[in-house]
């Protein structure tokens, strides 16, 4: 196995506050700026593939491979984001009371 290639992702993703509802316009842009750091991470992940012959089999497995990235990179998403949510849970709730 190989050291992966650097990713430049050129914006830090902040989540808004959950008390204030965002917009159409925001969601959309949030939406579109996750979409680009997916096709980024999907981009470099390509490059990293071992090299296979060009016959059915090997397309098949290449496309299988592409998938499992993907769904592997949606999933981190998720956590990610249930991680900020609990995160803003537990600090909305307080210290615990000794």
């Amino acid at each position: 196995l190989s050291k992966p290639e650097k990713v430049s992702i050129p914006e830090r993703y902040v989540e808004l506050d959950p008390e204030e509802p965002p917009s159409l316009e925001e969601l959309q842009a949030r939406y579109q700026k996750a979409e680009k750091i997916r096709n980024i991470l999907a981009r470099s992940s390509m490059c990293n593939l071992q090299p296979l012959g060009q016959d059915r089999n090997s397309l098949a497995d290449l496309d299988s491979q592409l998938q499992e990235q993907e769904r592997i990179i949606n999933i981190s998403y998720a956590l990610a984001s249930e991680a900020s949510k609990r995160s803003k849970q537990v600090a909305a709730a307080g210290p615990p009371p000794a």
